[in-house]
């Protein structure tokens, strides 16, 4: 039977998911960013003095200190789903939160266990803030799909939430109508410089 894995950061972890519970994002937020600042790499490596080579593998083995723990990032997940604080503040429509922990680096497309995205969340609920603030933000990626194969506007849909989904599509129009305009702009060079090399 195997030892069960350690975790650094497991009473963080228990304090971010109660905080989340209780509605209180900017304590979690809070705990998100003093760990962060605590675990964030030093910024140019430390040498470690100089002492006397080990005699023997078990000795070489004492002497290495453990390896330090990954540095937190934004996206620290806590609960049985592997939620996030940006998916718990997506869900309530928290956009304080959301602004921070999007500038702090939180991944915008990050779902948890069963694929359910922070804008799959905010759709779900209608929070038509939080929607924006979340199609604001330059990497959101419209068409992800959760374990059952919904979408974030599936989602919007199944909550009968009219007003995010009219903004969800519009987002989804211009995305469409971007790309074909890529591909039309790529199609036209080419054709282009097929016409002066001629």
């Amino acid at each position: 039977m195997s030892s069960p894995v350690y975790d650094p950061y497991s009473k963080i972890r228990q304090s971010i998911h109660n905080a989340c519970n209780s509605l209180h994002f900017d304590s979690a937020v809070t705990h998100l960013q003093s760990l962060q600042s605590r675990t964030s790499p030093p910024s140019s490596p430390t040498s470690p003095p100089p002492s006397s080579p080990p005699s023997s593998p078990d000795e070489k083995k004492a002497q290495s200190p453990p390896p330090p723990p990954p540095p937190v990032t934004a996206d620290l997940s806590f609960g049985p789903l592997h939620d996030t604080v940006l998916l718990a503040a997506a869900a309530v429509g928290h956009t304080p939160s959301l602004t921070t922990l999007l500038t702090m680096g939180a991944d915008v497309n990050r779902g948890n266990k069963k694929g359910i995205t922070p804008l799959m969340k905010a759709m779900a609920g209608g929070h038509r803030s939080a929607v924006h603030l979340l199609l604001s933000h330059p990497p959101i990626s419209l068409f992800l799909t959760d374990q059952t194969g919904r979408t974030a506007l599936d989602w919007g849909r199944l909550g009968d939430k009219q007003g995010c989904c009219v903004m969800l599509e519009s987002a989804m129009e211009m995305f469409i109508v971007g790309e074909r305009t890529k591909e039309f702009g790529r199609v036209r060079k080419e054709e282009l410089e097929r016409i002066i090399t001629r």
